[in-house]
């Protein structure tokens, strides 16, 4: 009878664990922006991307003078970043320009401008938001994980072994 109930605690502690760590993998669409991230990081500009974004698609495009980065976004429609130094203005009439140092931004999109500004972040800011801090992995599955797999674990244990007090 105790292989059966430890067998059920197994159960009822790592399936929960088991469902957490499949709803947290990295999507398809991550990997995607992730690429195209990898692609503008080697930029000879800062680059600037949206931060706190759930992306359906992007994709990258690197000149010599800067670049292009293209996000679909489910909230904020289809939006432009570009960023170059000493660049001819090419912008449209709907895009939003602004000079840091001697590097050019540009934004296009269909979404309200002022919602994708106050979204504009570093790419290193955006990476982070994507993927967490380096000592965020271990610390979950170092640190948090084994305590929760302990405490769900007695829990369950205690709820099925320990005794009716009467």
């Amino acid at each position: 009878m105790r292989l059966s109930r430890a067998a059920l605690v197994g159960v009822l502690v790592l399936a929960p664990v088991a469902v957490l760590i499949v709803l947290a993998w990295p999507r398809a669409e991550d990997i995607q922006l992730r690429s195209a991230y990898a692609q503008v990081e080697a930029s000879r500009v800062p680059v600037k991307t949206l931060g706190w974004i759930a992306p359906r698609a992007a994709r990258a495009e690197l000149g010599s003078d800067g670049y292009t980065l293209q996000v679909s976004d489910p909230d904020l429609g289809e939006v432009v970043i570009s960023g170059c130094r000493q660049c001819p203005d090419q912008s449209g009439a709907d895009d939003v320009r602004w000079t840091e140092s001697d590097v050019t931004y540009a934004v296009r999109t269909t979404a309200e401008p002022g919602q994708v500004l106050s979204r504009i972040v570093p790419l290193a800011v955006a990476r982070e938001q994507l993927t967490g801090r380096r000592a965020d992995t271990p610390l979950l599955y170092l640190v948090y994980l084994p305590a929760l797999v302990a405490f769900a674990g007695w829990g369950v244990w205690t709820l099925l072994v320990r005794p009716a007090v009467r």
